[in-house]
């Protein structure tokens, strides 16, 4: 009897055992299910449209706009629309190498728009959707972006062509966005599935209608409906003489996704460009690498809450530094103020609910923040420009420049800064289109109410070399390191200039 006993409970519990495994397999497979139907890779095309300064006040889903841009207001309208994105830089080829790595410019290297390039160790978001299967194609509006800025690598086509200039001796420094759009279109028009991934770039001027160029091709293919598209812009507005005005970084970030899924949904909370490349590796499912800034808004996208970035926003303006040796100018958004160093410091309130009033010790500890994000492992010097270059860079707006001083110069306010860098640019263009007599006296103006800046001689010097005046070139690069003696650059070019001028 015991022994019947024992098999009946044996028996019992055997079922027990059976019945508890198959819930906990049907338990598994509810929940396995849920999660794949939120989590299940993305299938369709990958757009990436990025646009130089343009404004979020301008535009309709923004609060602003007087009914201009008619192709963005319709994309916003089926579109989740971040109301707060910031740029981290204020130039164009650091900003799209953030965009492109996930990573800041202390850690990808490109801090201005010239004498840098994107290192071939830098793995591109072209080059991880590549890895997965995607085809690649890109095409840009700026020859800051074209193949001697690494930001290539990864592409399978990456149109680069600019349209030559009618007027006679003139520099084409930015294509019409429209032809960018027509110059990828046979590209898009040959694939034959939609995994691919379309990265364009536009100036704001045309981004209207480059955009409504690039719907109408999508639709055209049949491919609109099924595609994500993310239009973020590469900066702000730069007009101003604060580098690092909010509306210099504050950059429109709208994402259209398949069948229009959260459209009309909007996220105050503060995004960065940063967060791009982890956003598309989790919307198609691919591994995430290791030290990347930004992190994934897929959740949001999915109609999850967002939180603050941990470690706050960091922009950054080099272009004084690298041209007139000012220190670098840096900013850090959190918790809803922003801490902004340029040749002074100050604390401005974005949230209005959060005062910018803060102790000294939080003072102190948004100076180390910042300090911490400008330097790192990708810290370096620009390179000069190649002499086959030189009149491209100066159709940009750039000359070979000195490196960054060691010691301090005499103070500047940001306005003088901002005032001078706008000079040097323009006797760059001068310069490029052969004008060396208004480049010179340009320059002549600006050394002559600040003789102690040596960037601005050696400019000069450059320029004057380009006009064939060499012993006036020679007494600018002399003066050049009068006010730089330890400048190893100014002094090769004031031998070499010797060396011209039959003196050496």
């Amino acid at each position: 009897m015991p022994h019947r006993s024992s098999r009946v409970t044996s028996r019992w519990q055997a079922a027990l055992i059976l019945g508890l495994f198959g819930l906990a397999v049907a338990t598994s497979a509810a929940v396995g299910w849920r999660y794949a139907r939120r989590s299940s890779p993305h299938l369709g095309p990958l757009v990436l449209l990025s646009v130089d300064g343009l404004r979020t006040d301008r535009l309709a889903a923004y609060g602003g706009g007087d009914g201009s841009t008619p192709a963005i207001d319709a994309l916003a309208a089926e579109s989740l629309v971040f109301e707060r994105a910031y740029a981290h830089t204020t130039q164009t080829l650091p900003s799209h190498a953030s965009l492109f790595t996930g990573t800041l410019p202390p850690a990808h290297g490109v801090r201005n728009d010239v004498g840098f390039s994107l290192g071939r160790e830098a793995r591109t978001l072209a080059e991880l959707l590549d890895a997965r299967g995607f085809d690649t194609g890109g095409a840009v509006s700026s020859p800051l972006l074209g193949p001697d800025s690494g930001l290539n690598q990864g592409f399978t086509v990456y149109e680069t062509s600019l349209e030559a200039d009618a007027a006679a001796g003139a520099v084409t420094t930015m294509r019409d966005g429209e032809l960018t759009i027509d110059a990828i279109e046979p590209w898009v028009e040959g694939q034959q599935d939609q995994r691919f991934f379309l990265f364009a770039h536009v100036d704001a001027g045309p981004a209207d209608a480059a955009l409504g160029r690039l719907v109408d091709l999508l639709k055209d293919k049949g491919f609109y409906d099924d595609a994500t598209i993310l239009v973020v812009g590469a900066h702000g507005d730069l007009s101003g003489d604060d580098p690092l005005a909010e509306r210099a970084v504050r950059v429109p970030f709208i994402v259209k996704q398949p069948d229009a899924a959260g459209a009309g949904r909007r996220v105050a909370e503060p995004v960065q460009q940063v967060d791009v490349v982890p956003t598309i590796l989790d919307l198609v499912r691919a591994p995430t690498p290791d030290g990347l800034a930004g992190r994934s808004l897929r959740a949001v996208l999915d109609g999850e809450d967002l939180e603050p970035p941990p470690s706050g926003i960091y922009s950054e303006s080099m272009a004084a530094h690298f041209r007139l040796g000012r220190p670098p100018y840096v900013a850090l958004l959190r918790d809803g103020v922003r801490y902004v160093r340029t040749e002074n410091e100050r604390l401005e309130a974005v949230d209005e609910a959060r005062p910018a009033d803060v102790p000294p010790t939080v003072l102190d500890e948004f100076r180390r923040s910042a300090d911490r994000l400008r330097t790192g492992p990708g810290t370096r010097t620009p390179a000069d420009i190649p002499e086959a270059l030189a009149d491209r860079g100066a159709s940009l707006g750039w000359l070979d420049m000195l490196q960054p001083p060691v010691t301090s110069e005499p103070a500047m306010t940001t306005r003088e800064s901002s005032a001078l860098l706008r000079e040097l640019s323009g006797a760059a263009l001068l310069a490029a289109g052969h004008q060396y007599g208004g480049a010179a006296e340009r320059l002549g103006h600006v050394v002559g109410r600040y003789p102690w800046l040596a960037p601005a001689w050696y400019e000069l010097g450059q320029v004057l070399l380009r006009a064939g005046r060499t012993p006036d070139a020679v007494r600018a690069f002399h003066a050049a390191t009068t006010a730089r003696p330890d400048d190893a650059e100014a002094s090769v070019a004031l031998a070499w200039a010797l060396l011209r001028d039959g003196q050496a």
